[in-house]
C-alpha cells in the first residue's frame, strides 16, 4: 500500500510537470502567435505607406515630365514671339524708310 501510495505521488509529480510544461508551451507559442500576428499588421501598415508614397513618387513624376514640356513649349512660344517681334521691327522700319522717300518726293 506504501508503495502504490509513492507510485501514486510520482506519477502525480509527473502529470504536475507536464501540465506546467505544457502551459509554459502554450503560453510561449501565444505569445510567438502574438508577435507574428503584430508583425503582419505592421508589414500590412508599412506596405499601405510604401504604396502611397510610391503613388506620390510617381505623380511627381509625371508632373515632372509635364513640367518640362511646358518649358520646352514655353522657349517655343517665346522664340516665336522674337521671331514676331524682328518682323514687326523689320516692316516698322520699311514703313518708316518708304514714308521718309514719300516726305523727301513731296519736299
Amino acid at each position: 500500500m506504501n508503495q502504490s501510495f509513492k507510485s501514486e505521488k510520482v506519477v502525480a509529480k509527473a502529470n504536475e510537470n507536464e501540465a506546467s510544461t505544457s502551459h509554459v508551451v502554450k503560453d510561449k507559442l501565444r505569445d510567438v502567435c502574438r508577435t507574428l500576428q503584430e508583425t503582419q499588421e505592421i508589414v500590412a501598415f508599412q506596405r499601405k505607406k510604401l504604396d502611397v508614397l510610391l503613388a506620390s513618387e510617381e505623380e511627381y513624376r509625371e508632373l515632372a515630365e509635364r513640367v518640362q514640356c511646358e518649358k520646352v513649349e514655353l522657349q517655343a512660344l517665346r522664340d516665336y514671339v522674337e521671331k514676331q517681334k524682328c518682323r514687326i521691327m523689320t516692316c516698322r522700319m520699311k514703313l518708316i524708310h518708304f514714308n521718309d522717300e514719300k516726305f523727301q518726293k513731296g519736299v
